[in-house]
């Protein structure tokens, strides 16, 4: 109707799904953990609380700590790339022959000259000092994935282990890990093939993608909630739905099965995990449909989305 687009366009981008909840319910009462509206209405109020926790007893803290000990943005970002290098060029080589070293964006030898200038000017203890908050809160990370259902205990043991060192190495203009354009669903962890461009940000993409996964764990409790839902009262409008398998090759050129990547751009389906499993709804409304797909981050206001990714970290260290 008239009234509901009105709505939508300017109040409440989700009210199709707060109508769509109470015809379903017709009067009974809706258990907290089932309703979907309610997560959803919050959704924006949570991510930013959340982020500010981040910001308030993380980032700051640790800027104060690096001004504290003379240690610069650059320098610190020179010594977690060296750290990762060694243990990054080696896998890469184990699946990209072209790349035998230097496939992090710097060599083992350029690598172990950066760690030992820094042992000269006497700098690696405060480095040390410092990593130990970057390590604390990557794994706080991983362990956020984990309680939000994105990644099940098997992956997460494997992540936890897999690098002693790790730091994410984006180039210049690639996006953060885990994030596909134009569509907020987590899209596990990316394999790295390798790259001798130079590393970007590796402290501001720390906190984007920690920012990221906030959003995304706040989006799949909504879709998690939805499913229940949906499941109990039975509808036409959103339902569970089945995915079209496919068979294609793998990056090691080996014949996989999988979901069909054609049926997930489907503009009905909307993804989500539990446990580490994607799970798909079918959702006929395609304005709750292209809403559902674009909660989290779209959610936010402007101001928000800036001052919530990398852009805050550097302009508190400017």
């Amino acid at each position: 109707s008239t009234a509901t687009k009105a709505i939508r366009g300017l109040v409440d981008r989700f009210v199709d799904l707060k109508m769509l909840q109470r015809t379903i319910a017709a009067g009974k009462k809706i258990p907290d953990t089932m309703n979907a509206y309610l997560r959803m209405e919050h959704l924006q109020d949570r991510v930013g609380y959340l982020r500010k926790q981040v910001d308030e007893k993380v980032m700051e803290p640790l800027l104060a700590e690096m001004k504290r000990l003379g240690i610069t943005n650059e320098q610190f970002h020179k010594y977690l790339h060296a750290r990762h290098a060694k243990e990054a060029n080696e896998r890469i080589a184990e699946i990209n022959e072209e790349m035998p070293d230097g496939g992090s964006g710097m060599t083992n030898e350029t690598a172990e000259n950066k760690l030992k200038a820094f042992a000269k000017n006497g700098q690696l203890p405060a480095l040390q000092q410092l990593e130990k908050q970057i390590r604390a809160m990557l794994q706080s990370k991983l362990d956020l994935e984990l309680e939000g259902g994105l990644i099940d205990e098997a992956n997460h043991q494997r992540l936890s282990t897999f690098y002693s060192n790790y730091v994410p190495l984006n180039r210049e203009g690639t996006h953060s890990s885990h994030i596909e354009s134009g569509n907020r669903a987590f899209r596990g962890h990316k394999k790295r093939k390798g790259s001798g461009k130079d590393v970007v940000d590796i402290l501001s993409n720390i906190f984007n993608q920690y920012y990221n996964t906030i959003e995304q764990v706040e989006r799949n409790r909504v879709l998690a909630s939805l499913e229940q839902l949906v499941t109990k009262f039975k509808n036409d409008v959103v339902t569970p739905a089945k995915p079209t398998m496919s068979r294609r090759f793998n990056q090691e050129g080996k014949v996989v099965t999988g979901v069909d990547p054609r049926w997930k751009q489907d503009p009905e389906i909307v993804s989500y995990f539990i446990a580490g499993e994607e799970r798909f709804l079918r959702v006929r409304n395609p304005h709750l449909a292209r809403n559902l797909n674009n909660a989290g981050f779209g959610s936010l206001n402007k101001i928000v989305q800036w001052m919530g990714a990398g852009n805050r970290f550097l302009a508190l260290i400017n």
